[in-house]
């Protein structure tokens, strides 16, 4: 196995991790979770970045599926 295969399998199990904590956290705090420690894994150590991106992806989702189609995102125990 080289590695690459090895990162797009720890790719695929951050989306699992990602898909087990939703039900949990709900979609928000599961999504910067995710952003976050993918991000990291990949080599993007900057701050400044990784807020940039965090708030700018998840207030899309939020614009898109909750004000423009009426989707409401998934809530967790937790929010």
């Amino acid at each position: 196995m080289s590695e690459r295969d090895l990162r797009v399998l720890i790719s695929i199990g951050f989306l699992v991790g990602f898909a087990l904590l939703l039900p949990v956290l709900g979609f928000f705090p599961a999504a910067v979770l995710f952003l976050t420690t993918h991000m990291l894994f990949l080599g993007i150590r900057s701050p400044l970045t990784i807020i940039v991106v965090c708030v700018a992806l998840l207030g899309i989702a939020w614009v898109l599926f909750q004000r423009f189609l009426g989707v409401p995102l998934p809530h967790g125990m937790l929010f």
